[in-house]
C-alpha cells in the first residue's frame, strides 16, 4: 500500500476554538479527499474543541464510497449542533475512524433530582442540577420524525453491593405529557402519562430524572449519530459519545470485518450526567460481517445497550412451491436477500420452526417513489418447505443476521436484546440480558456462548438478569424448542435466570450467587450440567431448576 497522504483540518480553515463553526472547513476537507485516488488520512489537531453546526445531508461527516481512508480526531472534542448528526459512512471499504470525543449542543436532556411526587396528579417535581440549562416548557412536537416522548427515571441498582464494577443505575422510562415553566428556583414539574410502575418506590432526594429537551430529543431527524451502512472492513477505535438525540450507533448491512474497540456510549466524565443516548447505544442489524466489540462501555442509554438482530419478513404469497413472495414486516433497514442465503421459516400458529431452505433465485419489485414501504421479494428455494401459509409464516435470512458477532470485555448498564447468534466473553452486564425474537426482529438466538461474564439484574427487569426463550405469539409460546446450541460457562449471576425453548443447553461452572432468586427452565431438552452452584447448593440435575418461568418475556419492562 502507498504511504497515506495526510490532509490536516487546519489547512482547510478549521479553528478548533469551540465557538467558530468548523463545518465549512470540514466540508472542504471532505471534498478534497473525494478527489483523491490514494490512501488518505484526515487529521485533526489534538486537544481542541471543534464546533460543527453545518454539514452535508445534516451530517458533519458524510462519506459515500470512500476507500482506504483513516479519519483521526486527535482525541479532540467535537461539539455537534443538535439538529444534525456526526458521521454517516455508506458503501465504503477499508476505513478506520479513531480518537474522537463527541457531544451535542444543546444537550438533548436536562437532568436533576426528584424532590417531590404526586401519585394522584401524576407529577414529579425535579430540581435541575446547578449549571444545567432548564428544559423548554411543553411536550412532544411531533416534528422531524419525533418518536415516543419519554423521560428516564434512575434508581439504584438491585445488586449495587454485589459483584465487581461498583454501583449502577436502574432506568424506568416515563411517558411525558408536559414539562412546566419553573415553579421554583431551578425546579420544573413534569406531568406524566399514566405511570405503570409503583411511584411510591421513587425515593425523593435520591432518584434522578433525565428530561428530554423539546425539539431535540427523540427526533429521528437525519438518523443515528453514527450510521455505518453497507460497508466492507471497518475499524472504529477510541471513540467517546457523551450524548445523542436519538440512536447512538447504527451498524447495518456491513461485510468483511467490523471492529469497534474502546468505543463508549456513556455520560461525559466529570459531570453528574447519567443519561447518554435517547435510544439504543449499538443497533446492529443485517450484517454478514464478522463483528467484534472489544472493551466497549455503555451507560445511560434510554433504550438498549445492544440490539443485535435482523428484521423479520412474512410469506405474502405462495406461487408454485418452492417459489414464494415475501416482504419485511418493518419497512426500514431492509435485510438483503441473495442467491445462496439460508432462510428459516417459523409458524406462529404451531409455535415451531418448520424448515430451512437456500435461495436459488431472487427478484425484487420496486417500491413506490416517496413511499415508506418494504419491497416485495420473489424467491426460488432449493427445496419445498412444508406447512407454509400466506400471511401466517414468518421468515428470516440467517446469512444476513450477524452470524459471527462477539462482545469481549464490554460493560453494559442498560438492557441488551440478543436476537441472533452471539458470543459474550468476560463482559459485565448490569441489566437484563434478553435472548429472544419477535415478529419484527429475529432470528431466534441460537449458537450462543456466554463465558466468564458477570450479570446483575437491573434495567429492563430489576429481578431477572437473564431471560431466554422463543417468541410469544398467537396467545402462546413455542410448542417445542426453537433455540439451539447454547453454552453458559464460568459466569457469576445475581438475579433470576430464566431459560425456555432451548435444545442442546450446557451449563458449566456457573455461580447463581443470589440464593433467593429463581433459576428456572421450561421446554428445554438435551441439558448438560456440571459444577453449577445456586447459593450454597450444587445443581445436580435439570430437575433442580426445571419449572415455569415466573414472567413471560412480553411482560418485561423496558
Amino acid at each position: 500500500m502507498p504511504v497515506p497522504t495526510v490532509l490536516n483540518a487546519q489547512a482547510f480553515g478549521a479553528k478548533g476554538d469551540g465557538v467558530t463553526d468548523d463545518g465549512p472547513a470540514v466540508l472542504k476537507m471532505l471534498d478534497a479527499a473525494a478527489k483523491s485516488k490514494l490512501p488518505l488520512t484526515l487529521q485533526f489537531a489534538p486537544n481542541r474543541s471543534y464546533f460543527l453546526k453545518s454539514g452535508r445531508n445534516r451530517y458533519a461527516f458524510y462519506f459515500d464510497g470512500a476507500r482506504n481512508l483513516t479519519l483521526d480526531g486527535g482525541n479532540s472534542i467535537f461539539l455537534v449542533d443538535s439538529q444534525q448528526r456526526f458521521l454517516k459512512l455508506i458503501h465504503s471499504s477499508n476505513v478506520a475512524i479513531h480518537n474522537f470525543k463527541v457531544d451535542y449542543v444543546p444537550l438533548p436532556f436536562a437532568e436533576g433530582t426528584v424532590i417531590a411526587r404526586d401519585k394522584a396528579a401524576g407529577t414529579l417535581d425535579v430540581r435541575i442540577d446547578d449549571g444545567e440549562t432548564l428544559p423548554p416548557e411543553g411536550g412532544a412536537t411531533e416534528e422531524d420524525g419525533e418518536q415516543a416522548y419519554f423521560g428516564a427515571l434512575w434508581g439504584p441498582g438491585t445488586y449495587n453491593n454485589q459483584g465487581e464494577g461498583g454501583p449502577y443505575w436502574v432506568r424506568y422510562n416515563l411517558d411525558i405529557q408536559n414539562v412546566s415553566a419553573p415553579i421554583a428556583n431551578h425546579v420544573v414539574r413534569v406531568q406524566s402519562k399514566p405511570i405503570d410502575f409503583p411511584i411510591d418506590d421513587i425515593k425523593v432526594g435520591q432518584w434522578r430524572f433525565s428530561i428530554p429537551v423539546r425539539g431535540i430529543a427523540h427526533r429521528y431527524g437525519p438518523g443515528e449519530s453514527f450510521w455505518l451502512g453497507d460497508n466492507t472492513d471497518l475499524t472504529l477505535e477510541n471513540i467517546e459519545l457523551w450524548s445523542a438525540p436519538w440512536f447512538a450507533f447504527g451498524i447495518n448491512g456491513n461485510r468483511g470485518h467490523v471492529t469497534l474497540r474502546h468505543v463508549n456510549v456513556r455520560p461525559k466524565p466529570g459531570t453528574r450526567h447519567i443519561a447518554s443516548s435517547w435510544r439504543d447505544a449499538f443497533h446492529v442489524k443485517n450484517n454478514r460481517a464478522n463483528v467484534l466489540f472489544e472493551d466497549c462501555v455503555v451507560q445511560g442509554s434510554s433504550d438498549d445497550a445492544f440490539n443485535i438482530s435482523s428484521h423479520t419478513s412474512k410469506v405474502r404469497e405462495i406461487l408454485s412451491p418452492p417459489r414464494i413472495k415475501i416482504s419485511q414486516n418493518f419497512p426500514l433497514g431492509i435485510a438483503a436477500m441473495e442467491v445462496g442465503d439460508t432462510l428459516a421459516f417459523y409458524s406462529p400458529i404451531r409455535g415451531a420452526l418448520i424448515g430451512r431452505a437456500r435461495i436459488t433465485k431472487v427478484d425484487v419489485s420496486p417500491t413506490n417513489p416517496g413511499e415508506i414501504e418494504a419491497p416485495l421479494f420473489t424467491i426460488d428455494l432449493d427445496r419445498n418447505v412444508e406447512g407454509l401459509e400466506t400471511e401466517n409464516t414468518l421468515v428470516w435470512n440467517e446469512t444476513d443476521s450477524n452470524p459471527n458477532t462477539i462482545l469481549r470485555r464490554c460493560r453494559m448498564d442498560t438492557s441488551c436484546r440478543f436476537r441472533s447468534p452471539v458470543t459474550l466473553n468476560s463482559c459485565q452486564v448490569n441489566a437484563l440480558a434478553w435472548f429472544t425474537g419477535d415478529e419484527i426482529e429475529t432470528p431466534l438466538p441460537s449458537n450462543v456462548k456466554v463465558v466468564n461474564c458477570q450479570f446483575r439484574a437491573g434495567q429492563g427487569n430489576p429481578f431477572i438478569s437473564i431471560s431466554m426463550g422463543g417468541m410469544f405469539m398467537e396467545g402462546h409460546g413455542p410448542t417445542e424448542p426453537v433455540i439451539s446450541n447454547v453454552l453458559f460457562a464460568h459466569n457469576h449471576i445475581w438475579g433470576e435466570f430464566v431459560l425456555g425453548d432451548v435444545r442442546d443447553l450446557t451449563l458449566l461452572d456457573n455461580d447463581f450467587a443470589d440464593p433467593i432468586s429463581n433459576v428456572l427452565m421450561s421446554n428445554v431438552i438435551n441439558v448438560r450440567l456440571l459444577n453449577n452452584r445456586h447459593g450454597d447448593k450444587t445443581i445436580v440435575s435439570a430437575d433442580d431448576i426445571r419449572g415455569e418461568a415466573t414472567q413471560h418475556p412480553e411482560q418485561l419492562h423496558f
